[in-house]
């Protein structure tokens, strides 16, 4: 073999092993950003809004950032909460929490999708709080779970029940909305906080988002 020729298969060797490297990188990016989504929905599933403590919520969250500095995971914001009895907006104190598979997405292997959890406190309670799980291409999906203490609420006219919004063709479905009411028992939450983590690491488009809840209707 000529030392050109040599070289060359060195060169291409080289950027084998290094795209081979990125991509094995990448997927097991997305699939610690899976498993850290699954902990998360977990824990929050067993929250109570109007019960659950801001200092137990952050406690039992505490491995996903404390949000006084400015992460994707545990961010600090202000923001309102709707209160039916006074029929007005009040200030709460918000905590953002997100997964993604960002390299995945970078590399051009797969859709983006995201997880996305937020938790509003007033007074020291856990008033109300989101899961939602999006991705996002050609077919959009888009998933959400609202749970909030009895009075409070992100709007004044919210959507309530299970909200479904089919295309023009009568399917698939695109968007699903569901609402946790204070009768639901542990069982209901955790099939309500039961999004699908493992579609972080799926290189496969969104053609349906009943396959980002599949257990909502079991």
């Amino acid at each position: 073999m000529s030392r050109s020729r040599k070289a060359w298969f060195w060169v291409v060797g080289g950027i084998t092993l290094c795209g081979f490297a990125c991509v094995s990188i990448c997927i097991g990016q997305s699939m610690f950003e899976s498993w850290r989504a699954r902990n998360f929905l977990r824990i929050i599933s067993k929250m109570q809004p109007g019960t659950t403590t801001e200092a137990d919520a952050l406690n039992a969250l505490r491995s996903y950032g404390s949000g006084a500095e400015s992460t994707s995971t545990g961010e600090r914001f202000l923001s309102r909460v709707w209160d039916e009895g006074s029929r007005t907006f009040l200030e709460a104190n918000g905590r953002g929490y997100s997964f993604s598979n960002s390299g995945l997405h970078l590399l051009h292997l797969a859709e983006r999708k995201t997880i996305n959890g937020t938790l509003f406190f007033r007074q020291s309670k856990l008033v109300l709080m989101f899961a939602a799980q999006t991705e996002s291409g050609n077919h959009e999906c888009f998933a959400s779970v609202r749970d909030a203490a009895r009075g409070f609420n992100d709007l004044p006219d919210p959507l309530d029940g299970e909200a479904i919004t089919l295309d023009e063709r009568g399917s698939p479905i695109t968007l699903i909305l569901v609402s946790v009411y204070p009768s639901a028992t542990q069982s209901d939450l955790s099939k309500a906080y039961a999004l699908n983590p493992s579609r972080l690491t799926s290189l496969l488009p969104c053609q349906d988002a009943r396959i980002l809840i599949p257990n909502l209707s079991k």
